[in-house]
């Protein structure tokens, strides 16, 4: 993704040093700020930061959205707020779809 110029080459730019260096070779980042150019498709794929926060996704660890999360579970750092949250997200839709199937096979 880094490579494909994810989010105008912005991405994880902060953050780089979590990462193995190896993971940004090749990759399209921006200097200052978001540049569609890099991105693959040539568009501005991503929304300002604030708007996270106005989602309520405003804490540190969720701020910039799911490919860092991933990035840092890959690496072995879990975060238990985050993943009581995820499974909790994943019970309920559980839940919301075996109610969807119970009223299907009713009608």
């Amino acid at each position: 993704m880094l490579r494909l110029g994810v989010l105008g080459g912005k991405y994880m730019t902060d953050c780089r040093e979590e990462f193995p260096s190896r993971w940004f070779r090749g990759a399209k980042l921006a200097q200052d700020r978001s540049n569609p150019s890099l991105n693959y498709f040539g568009v501005s794929a991503r929304q300002p930061s604030r708007s996270g926060a106005e989602k309520r996704l405003d804490t540190s660890s969720r701020l910039r959205g799911g490919f860092p999360l991933y990035c840092r579970d890959y690496m072995g750092r879990r975060l238990l707020n985050e993943d009581a949250r995820q499974i909790k997200r994943w019970q309920a839709i559980r839940r919301h779809v075996r109610q969807v199937q119970r009223k299907l096979r009713a009608t």
